[in-house]
């Protein structure tokens, strides 16, 4: 079946005293108020009124189906980012933003009023803007600016993009490239990935130099547009740069070699003219030469404030999509990242507990996950730190993390995430080294065996320093024996795993996807949402016949009022990605504690996770069948039905998580060759829930 793969700047000590003190209020951003509109709206009911007020019956035959395609794409694509648990609205940088929007256009009411505007947690340097008037702005870009005034330039940028139709145009004309109507009938493919990505350049200068203009109308800064354009030019370094020093990790006699720091770095080096040919946007030495040639026919104005709505509020906003850079690298599975950012943005909150814990997961996600990367490859801060790690072997990362883990274990033995990673390494660190406990000093006593490797005696020295010797290595000894006596159980066959009773499991994020290969528009967005609103109530019939309970999260369901409930899918969203993408699927998730909050919201540990994938598939010609059609024509009718009648497949899965031990207690995945109905998907949605229960 062919089903597709789914899946600082300084720092105002007065506005950051309530939201990150040093013993670490900080808490991860959240939604807050009512979910708008944009997020619980049906896609459908989007879809079929942008018809009626975008598309015109007077359009050209290609327009109007490549409108129509567009709308139908872009309601259900942005609906289901919305709902990702990237995005955030009502919440404190949210509401910032828009109040520079509101400054921006305040001549302007009615193209206000059709805006709206929501912060993403990402990393990527991006802002964007969707044809229906929504502009998302990524933690990652608002991490670097300097100034509101920056900001400023980038949010006019992005209204120009909305205000000139830009996402739509761009969409009809590469459907006219790639299906060479017109002019574009004798173009190359090379030629085609040329102009295509010629015509999004000049959007991209349109939306620059119109942007200046709406901009140039307020009183910020003139010089903030040509800085934007020196930030993007770095985007790919990291925010911050504090050296990076190996002591940080050092105590007493265990001190890493010194070849193991590299005392020189390469500076970080960009070309801003570099080449855009196959680019959607101009590189930044033609898009700073326009906007040049725009400032310096402007009479001076004498609007040099790089602050206008509030210089703590930008602050502020920055300064918590900073913190929670470190957060979002640890979900995307980039470790070394999520260490630089925290130990960097420790050197102006030194005893910040929130930093110090990320530092603590990265540590531990590079021991469970292993280390990659070149420090030849990179530059300043991040190749020092790259390089660093390069020559680790396993037992000497597994011991740094427990080591780091342990001493805030010793401060802090009430914190079950970090409990769990530590009590895990231990286990894993049995199955990377079967003498692991044994290689190590302890007070007055050398190791029991000495490390095959001698340049690395150091290593001997790790667990140095605690206030209790005896009780870490009676720990460590004590799961360093169990995972031997489980391995050994395991290889004979008699640690047979018996999975939980489970009365009651809360249902996550329930998806569905129905294809047709048979049309051109292949995705049946509209299908798929009826069944998906429709999940609730099969789960509830399910969960009445068994006497279980299994209420659902699902976004389908949510009213204007249910922001908990979205701020808990948002979290499991997060945590279920980042599981999916782990190597191991039974390592401690970052946001363990997060995960763990909504599970005893629901009075349940158990999670489980399911969907559907239905298809219809074009019938191959048998050529058989034919040959009979035309030497006994009585069987034709049938032999025709036979061909034409496409192909059914209905795929189900179904997996269940044990959040408290962030293990999978069940899965399965059920394939049929059959058209899929409502009593099919009733009966595995109940099988999967009886499997649970007995």
């Amino acid at each position: 079946m062919k089903i597709k793969q789914w899946f600082p700047f300084c720092l105002s000590v007065l506005s950051l005293q309530y939201a990150l003190a040093q013993d670490s209020s900080y808490q991860t951003l959240q939604s807050q108020q009512q979910i708008p509109a944009d997020f619980i709206e049906r896609s459908s009911e989007k879809y079929h009124q942008d018809l009626k007020v975008h598309v015109s019956k007077d359009d050209e035959r290609f327009t109007r189906k490549s409108k129509e395609s567009f709308y139908l794409k872009s309601s259900f694509n942005i609906h289901q980012f919305l709902i990702s648990g990237k995005v955030l609205f009502n919440d404190e940088v949210s509401r910032y933003l828009g109040e520079v929007l509101d400054e921006l256009l305040k001549d302007d009411k009615a193209l206000r009023k059709d805006l709206r505007i929501y912060t993403v947690k990402s990393t990527e340097v991006n802002a964007y803007t969707t044809e229906n008037g929504i502009i998302f702005v990524n933690l990652g870009l608002l991490a670097r600016l300097k100034n509101e005034a920056q900001l400023a330039f980038i949010l006019s940028h992005e209204i120009i993009h909305y205000k000139e139709k830009h996402v739509i145009n761009s969409y009809v004309k590469a459907r006219e490239i790639s299906e060479a109507k017109g002019d574009y009938r004798k173009l190359s493919f090379d030629e085609k990935v040329f102009t295509k990505s010629s015509f999004d350049k000049d959007q991209e200068l349109e939306a620059d130099l119109m942007g200046l203009k709406i901009f140039l109308q307020s009183d910020y800064s003139q010089q903030a547009p040509e800085q934007v354009f020196e930030l993007l030019k770095d985007a790919d370094f990291p925010v911050h740069e504090r050296v990076f020093n190996k002591a940080y990790f050092e105590a007493g006699s265990y001190k890493f070699p010194d070849h193991y720091y590299l005392v020189n770095v390469k500076e970080w080096q960009t070309d801003e003219n570099y080449d855009d040919s196959k680019r959607s946007h101009p590189n930044i030495a033609k898009r700073k030469e326009s906007l040049r040639a725009l400032l310096n026919s402007q009479k001076e104005t004498g609007a040099e404030k790089n602050f206008i709505v509030s210089e703590d509020k930008f602050n502020k906003a920055r300064t918590i999509a900073q913190f929670e850079m470190s957060r979002l690298y640890l979900l995307g599975g980039e470790s070394t990242e999520a260490l630089l950012n925290a130990y960097s943005l420790q050197e102006e909150h030194p005893a910040d507990a929130y930093l110090q814990k990320n530092i603590l997961k990265a540590l531990y996600s590079l021991a469970r996950f292993g280390h990659q990367g070149n420090p030849d490859g990179t530059y300043g801060e991040r190749q020092r730190i790259t390089y660093f790690l390069k020559d680790f072997k396993d037992v000497e990362l597994y011991a740094l993390a427990i080591r780091n883990l342990y001493l805030y274990h010793e401060q802090h033995p009430e914190d079950e995430e970090v409990h769990l990673m530590l009590t895990d390494l231990m286990y894993e660190a049995t199955f990377k080294d079967e003498d692991f406990e044994q290689r190590f000093r302890r007070v007055g006593k050398a190791p029991e065996k000495a490390l095959e490797n001698k340049d690395k005696t150091y290593l001997q020295y790790a667990f140095e320093g605690f206030d209790d010797d005896t009780a870490f290595f009676t720990m460590l000894e004590e799961k360093c024996r169990k995972a031997r006596k489980y391995d050994a159980e395991r290889q004979s066959g008699k640690n047979k795993w018996k999975a939980p009773t489970v009365d009651k499991t809360l249902m996550i994020n329930p998806i569905y996807v129905k294809v047709d290969y048979r049309k051109k528009e292949r995705m049946q967005y509209e299908d798929a949402e009826t069944v998906l609103t429709s999940m609730d109530d099969k789960i509830k019939k399910a969960q009445e016949k068994l006497n279980m309970e299994a209420p659902t999260l699902n976004t389908m369901s949510f009213t204007s009022d249910d922001v908990e409930k979205f701020n808990m899918h948002s979290i499991v969203q997060e945590w279920l990605i980042e599981k999916m993408q782990q190597k191991a699927p039974t390592g401690v998730s970052p946001i363990h504690n997060e995960i763990k909050a909504v599970s005893e919201k629901y009075g349940t540990p158990y999670f489980t996770w399911m969907g559907g994938v239905t298809s219809k598939e074009r019938k191959a010609l048998n050529f058989y069948q034919f040959l009979c059609a035309v030497y006994f024509p009585p069987s034709a009718p049938y032999m025709l039905y036979l061909n034409l009648k496409p192909d059914k497949n209905s795929l189900y899965f179904s997996l269940t998580f044990d959040v408290r031990n962030e293990g999978i207690i069940g899965g399965e995945m059920r394939k049929m060759k059959m058209k899929d109905n409502e009593s099919l998907l009733q009966s595995n949605i109940y099988y999967t829930l009886f499997k649970l229960k007995h």
